[in-house]
């Protein structure tokens, strides 16, 4: 849960993957609860999540926000909900972290139906404005604060589709794998619930902190410029894996935070790992696979277990499926 709270707070988007069943939305769903976000009556949070189903067919952001109808001269707002959820400018609701959650996100093009918040998952994108097309220059834009954050749940089979490199560059992919124990979770939510919602200033003071005042430990910019080596170098009749200065940043943000915050159980460059760099992994043929196993390798060195076991389930499954090797 920890992983999760970090890397929701750190980055705009975030994305819960694994076969169904495997507790993804209800993993959503428990963050929210210990947040104080999704209940009612007195908690301040109360009114700050929501679930949003994710149609089959959604094509472009009228699907998830609306559209303004030219001929009647009003603004009419999707299904979804998501429209009203962020012009709720209310001061208690702006006080607190607002979470949406993109149910089932991959049944339609994620980067073509939430193609008005792409651009925010950058910091320099924070607080933009969504033109929403209305010809009275006071309607025209919906502002979205700093507070707000999506999570995603995907599967990955043939019902879906599939996330665009610029998007998987964009947002950590969390891998909930058949083993979670939803007991377990609840257990550790209710060892720490919190006496009302937390203000979103003090979560993201607690959670987050700029690239350049990020550092890795010694150890983990040692280990984490080997697996880039790996990746990157230029190797005959295979693709390289090309890691954005993006991605390495959020792992130097990630790392710092959870080193600051100690108790995980496993070592955080492993974490930031396995939901930063294993989604880019994609190729094919017996030179990719070597790639592949020299990474295996060294994870196996580093003792970075969780990424170790994720990239053998890539090979085996490439192995499989006529050497074609994907995350997804």
């Amino acid at each position: 849960m920890a992983n999760l709270v970090i890397s929701t707070t750190q980055s705009f988007l975030t994305f819960l993957s694994g076969p169904p069943g495997t507790g993804k939305t209800s993993t959503a769903l428990r963050l929210a609860h210990a947040l104080k976000l999704n209940g009612a009556g007195d908690d301040h949070g109360a009114g700050n999540f929501l679930n949003v189903a994710v149609g089959r067919g959604w094509v472009a952001g009228r699907d998830i926000l609306g559209f303004y109808n030219s001929l009647k001269d009003v603004y009419q707002p999707s299904r979804s909900g998501l429209y009203q959820f962020l012009k709720n400018k209310e001061t208690s609701a702006e006080k607190f972290t607002k979470i949406v959650l993109l149910d089932e996100a991959n049944l339609s093009s994620v980067e073509h139906y939430w193609s008005d918040f792409l651009g925010m998952c950058d910091t320099e994108g924070t607080k933009r404005r969504i033109d929403l097309g209305i010809p009275d220059t006071t309607q025209r834009y919906l502002e979205v604060g700093g507070n707000l954050r999506f999570i995603a749940t995907i599967n990955n089979d043939a019902t879906t589709e599939k996330l665009s490199p610029r998007l998987i560059d964009r947002a950590p992919i969390i891998s909930l794998g058949e083993d979670v124990n939803l007991e377990d979770i609840s257990s550790l939510i209710s060892s720490h619930r919190f006496n009302g919602a937390v203000p979103h200033e003090q979560i993201n003071q607690a959670f987050n902190i700029s690239s350049s005042e990020a550092d890795l430990l010694p150890d983990e910019q040692a280990s984490l410029e080997q697996i880039l080596s790996i990746l990157t170098s230029q190797v005959a009749k295979t693709s390289a894996i090309h890691i954005s200065k993006r991605k390495t940043n959020a792992i130097k943000r990630y790392c710092y935070i959870a080193n600051e915050l100690g108790g995980m159980r496993n070592r955080p460059l492993d974490y930031a790992v396995a939901q930063h760099i294993l989604p880019a992994i994609e190729g094919y043929g017996a030179a990719f696979r070597d790639r592949l196993l020299k990474l295996e390798q060294k994870l196996s060195d580093f003792d970075l277990n969780i990424s170790k076991r994720a990239l053998r389930n890539i090979i085996e499954e490439g192995d499989n499926y006529a050497d074609t090797y994907s995350y997804f």
